[in-house]
């Protein structure tokens, strides 16, 4: 029996994440990347939203496109600035107080950031937002992901595997009047 719980132990160990030993830097160096994002975000300036991904994620959609990383990213900001046009961000924040910073079991550093958004179209109406940001580190850098989108996700955990059994916190995604 006490070896079956060691076992179950050390599997334990092996798949939950950690607490991350996440320096006083990257913890700045995290809320600025976030406050580069809400900037370029209120300023509707897409280039700049989508520097926030990480770049293995427009590795692997180029490669799956069959185009070059370079061609591929100006396809999506020509669409996302096309889509965002229409976009009117009434809130946004990200709440790096109340971040949790975690490891994979590999090792991998990564924090899940409360984040809240509003936001309205005129085809869809306003949607509220509660959910959590990923802030994944790569290369000494950080990068935001939505965890929210169930497609967005399933493609970090292809290009991310050591996330692979990582289990998420699920956000809500509302209309309001």
């Amino acid at each position: 029996m006490l070896k079956t719980l060691t076992a179950f132990a050390l599997f334990l160990l092996a798949v939950l994440p950690a607490a991350a030993e996440i320096t006083s830097a990257q913890k700045e160096q995290l809320a600025e990347r976030i406050t580069a994002f809400d900037v370029a975000i209120r300023a509707n300036d897409v280039a700049e939203i989508l520097k926030v991904t990480p770049p293995k994620i427009y590795e692997f959609l180029s490669e799956q496109a069959g185009m070059p990383v370079a061609e591929l990213q100006k396809l999506v900001i020509e669409q996302m600035g096309e889509v965002m046009k229409d976009v009117e961000i009434q809130e946004l924040s990200m709440d790096t107080g109340q971040t949790e910073y975690l490891t994979t079991p590999d090792g991998t550093d990564y924090a899940l950031v409360p984040s809240y958004f509003v936001m309205s179209t005129p085809e869809i109406g306003t949607i509220e937002t509660k959910s959590h940001t990923l802030a994944l580190r790569d290369n000494d850098q950080w990068y935001l992901l939505r965890i929210d989108n169930p497609q967005q996700l399933l493609i970090m955990k292809q290009v991310y595997p050591s996330f692979t059994n990582v289990e998420f916190p699920r956000g809500s995604v509302k209309t309001v009047e």
